[in-house]
């Protein structure tokens, strides 16, 4: 019998694989995404299409049965990996690492380096990249999208970063607004983005760690100007 590893491949995705890519980054990721910013069913399928349609998505077949995804953008300065999800029932056996091994090699032939993001509350992904050689090289807290713009929380910068996705092969930063705390956690609903400081208040410091809990909610009804409207504090 042949080694599962002997016969990895990643195929061109098609039309009828939208379904499937679907079905894997809703069982492997959903888990994460509600802990950091919540899963809206109707909204991830929207954002789902939109992306399967722009950017270049590749089915991982093992031993003949498809078993994962992966999205990738080649940029001018760097191979952009912008998912790669395994079904639970088929993690755990080397195929994520196999796979990377084929997109470093595609990525070395153009001369590029890879970047990537991966949630904090996925330590299990986090190691994985490190141990195949990858580097922090920022650290953002949470993500949301809404329409045709990714709303980001930056931690080093206490920011708010709005994005222009309308291109996901070529988002644009809109603007920087300041937020009270850590930005860990955002969620869009109708115009305002509310964001969560954190454990503290950055501008308070470990002193004012009691004090430090709450929420920000920022309108954000014209992207390139947000305004925060309220500062919650919660106990």
């Amino acid at each position: 019998m042949q080694h599962i590893m002997d016969t990895l491949t990643l195929r061109e995705a098609g039309p009828g694989d939208s379904a499937f890519a679907y079905r894997v980054k809703r069982a492997a990721f959903k888990p994460y995404a509600e802990g950091t910013w919540g899963w809206d069913e109707d909204e991830q399928r929207r954002h789902h299409a939109r992306r399967f349609a722009a950017q270049e998505f590749r089915i991982i077949n093992a031993g003949g049965v498809d078993v994962g995804v992966v999205a990738l953008a080649v940029a001018a300065n760097c191979v952009k990996l912008n998912q790669m999800f395994i079904l639970p029932e088929h993690q755990g056996r080397g195929i994520g690492r196999r796979c990377m091994g084929l997109i470093i090699d595609e990525a070395r032939q153009l001369g590029r380096p890879i970047r990537l993001r991966v949630l904090k509350v996925n330590p299990r992904a986090v190691a994985f990249y490190q141990r195949l050689g990858f580097a922090r090289t920022g650290e953002s807290q949470g993500v949301a999208v809404r329409d045709h713009y990714a709303y980001v929380g930056v931690w080093a910068e206490s920011k708010l970063g709005i994005v222009d996705i309308s291109d996901p092969c070529r988002p644009q930063i809109v603007t920087r607004h300041t937020i009270h705390g850590y930005g860990y956690g955002l969620t869009v609903k109708g115009g305002h983005v509310f964001t969560a400081r954190g454990h503290h208040d950055r501008t308070m410091g470990e002193a004012g760690r009691e004090d430090g809990h709450g929420f920000d909610v920022i309108d954000v009804s014209d992207p390139a100007d947000p305004r925060t409207v309220a500062v919650i504090k919660t106990p």
